[in-house]
């Protein structure tokens, strides 16, 4: 029990558990909703390519997944 209570209030959970009630558990990258993100004008649709990642605003450069991802925009690109 002690083990699940330390876990839930470590560092990256508790910023998780917060900034989703600030988001009304709304997706999120602990900055701005997954909706803001994908916002642009009409005129931008066409020519931008969104990719979701498994990431978070302060991680983002840091994983795996984000990294390839980016990675692929530059060969994309």
């Amino acid at each position: 029990m002690l083990k699940r209570l330390l876990a839930a209030l470590s560092g990256k959970n508790l910023l998780y558990q917060t900034t989703g009630l600030a988001f009304l558990g709304q997706p999120n990258d602990i900055a701005v909703s997954v909706v803001s993100i994908g916002g642009m004008p009409r005129e931008w649709a066409s020519k931008v390519r969104i990719q979701e990642v498994p990431s978070d605003h302060i991680s983002y450069f840091l994983t795996e997944a984000s990294l390839r991802a980016l990675a692929e925009s530059f060969e994309h690109a």
